[in-house]
């Protein structure tokens, strides 16, 4: 059962255990089972949409270059939040990779002679 599942079972109306035995009992943090996840602001959210279209536009646009983009006068956009959000998103540049495996094949094989 992973930590999710745990902190589901943790209840506050139980009179015989208190939050914090359960807790222990768990092997859960009692500090996690009273934190509330805020999410993404609507900024970082309306962000996240202009980054969707942009990729679906140019898919090779990395965070740097897509920092360079989506920033404007009105709004400076960092390198950091912008790969913070590409990241959660899973959005990566696509961009040909070395292929240094294989073998060129116009070498002749000098080992066998």
């Amino acid at each position: 059962m992973g930590r999710t599942g745990r902190m589901a079972i943790v209840s506050k109306d139980d009179t015989e255990l208190s939050i914090v035995r359960q807790c222990q009992l768990l092997e859960v943090s009692r500090s996690s089972h009273y934190h509330e996840p805020k999410g993404e602001s609507k900024q970082n959210l309306e962000l996240m949409a202009q980054i969707d279209r942009l990729h679906l536009e140019h898919p090779y646009f990395g965070a740097v270059r897509m920092a360079k983009h989506l920033s404007t006068d009105d709004l400076v956009v960092n390198v950091k939040r912008i790969r913070r959000l590409m990241r959660k998103m899973d959005i990566s540049a696509i961009y040909p990779v070395p292929n240094t495996s294989e073998a060129y094949k116009y070498h002749q094989n000098v080992i066998g002679r």
